[in-house]
């Protein structure tokens, strides 16, 4: 995390922006941005995250300080964003994600989860599907 961090604060300088302006353009405080820049926030939500990289005119990878190896070449769709995913099942999760703020914050809750812990989490959500199918 402490690339992000750096690559806010670099970005935001080379682009002459203050810690306001760009907590504007995010629709975020100051201080937000300077705990992000800080590292005492150090789970910034990924609409945020994709907030951030347009507001200082990079890509979410860009920002995240990915490196072409790292992740493959981003592909412009028809409307000139970029897609992330290559999968396009992939992508839908990610949108759904994106566009449900209960699915986020539950995504974001289970970032720093063990994977033990996120089967148990797994195993109760399943239990509960079969609960409501039978």
């Amino acid at each position: 995390m402490d690339e992000l961090n750096r690559n806010i604060k670099r970005l935001r300088r080379e682009r002459g922006l203050t810690l306001e302006e760009l907590g504007q353009k995010v629709g975020t405080s100051r201080q937000t941005i300077q705990r992000y820049e800080s590292g005492q926030i150090t789970t910034i939500p990924y609409d945020k995250i994709i907030l951030l990289a347009k507001a200082l005119g990079v890509t979410p990878p860009e920002l995240m300080g990915w490196k072409e190896t790292d992740r493959p070449p981003a592909e412009p769709t028809e409307s000139g964003e970029h897609e992330w995913y290559l999968d396009p099942g992939a992508a839908a999760i990610a949108q759904e994600i994106f566009d449900n703020p209960e699915l986020r914050v539950l995504f974001d809750a289970a970032k720093d989860v063990k994977p033990e812990d996120l089967r148990v989490v797994q195993g109760m959500i399943d239990a509960l599907r079969r609960k409501e199918q039978g």
